[in-house]
């Protein structure tokens, strides 16, 4: 008998999160359709993540736990009994994470800003995409000049054994500048050098760069570009088509990565 059962959740609407935008402003063509088939067709199947670890730097960013006391979690997580295999893979990714970075905690440099908790999700709409940001904190200070309130945050990404590719986390950075400068009420305003991306592995703060508006304006027509063919976009292992892009993702090509900015 055949099992029915679905290999994937379907995303009926274009929707990516910020580090899928960031990677895919610039990735490769083959890359590029990886990541847009990959957003709208996500496998049922469990996927390990670093959740337990974002958190707890979350907290030692917002300077409710020292870089002992991480350590201490990390050991934690090593040493939990459990007889699932998923789990333990979990928990020692997870506590790789927080190893890695205790390392080079030391060496990251954070801006002059009161961290504040992250808040829920950041759903942000552009093109036609929904962009879901993840913040580990959040930070503001006061223009000493103006005496405006400047805001910004920090976002986490890890990959075990390799840095990140500063020119992604300069364009997440600058996704997170445009989305938090859309939400800022009267009187506040974003600052690029408060819109972090933090590599967790190399311990590298990634600011916004200072044409964070047009890398936005990009990531904007490229959003553009991908929702314009969402609905084409055939999943991975369809006959006919074994890489799951022909009939869509293939149409996405560098146009919205040359909108002027």
């Amino acid at each position: 008998m055949t099992d029915e059962r679905p290999r994937f959740r379907e995303a009926r609407s274009p929707r990516l999160s910020a580090r899928d935008l960031a990677d895919y402003m610039v990735a490769s063509e083959q890359r590029r359709r990886t990541i847009v088939r990959a957003a709208r067709f996500r496998p049922v199947a469990q996927i390990i993540q670093h959740r337990l670890a974002r958190q707890a730097i979350g907290r030692h960013l917002r300077g409710e736990l020292s870089l002992d006391e991480v350590a201490d979690m990390a050991r934690a997580l090593r040493e939990e009994e459990t007889e699932s295999p998923f789990r333990r893979q979990m928990l020692d990714f997870n506590a790789g994470y927080l190893e890695r970075f205790v390392r080079v905690a030391p060496g990251l440099a954070l801006p002059q800003a009161e961290p504040l908790p992250p808040g829920g999700v950041i759903r942000h709409v552009m093109g036609g995409c929904t962009i879901t940001l993840e913040l580990a904190c959040r930070f503001e200070r006061t223009q000493p000049r103006t005496n405006r309130l400047q805001v910004g945050g920090a976002a986490l990404r890890y990959a075990r054994g390799r840095p990140l590719d500063p020119a992604a986390a300069a364009f997440q950075s600058a996704l997170m500048f445009g989305a938090l400068r859309s939400e800022a009420a009267e009187g506040v305003a974003a600052e690029t050098a408060l819109c972090l991306t933090i590599d967790a592995h190399a311990g590298i703060a990634h600011p916004a760069p200072s044409d964070a508006a047009s890398r936005y304006r990009n990531m904007l027509a490229a959003c553009q570009s991908i929702a314009e063919r969402w609905q084409a976009i055939t999943p991975p292992g369809r006959v006919g088509d074994p890489d799951g892009t022909a009939a869509g993702a293939a149409l996405i090509g560098t146009d919205a990565l040359q909108a002027e900015g």
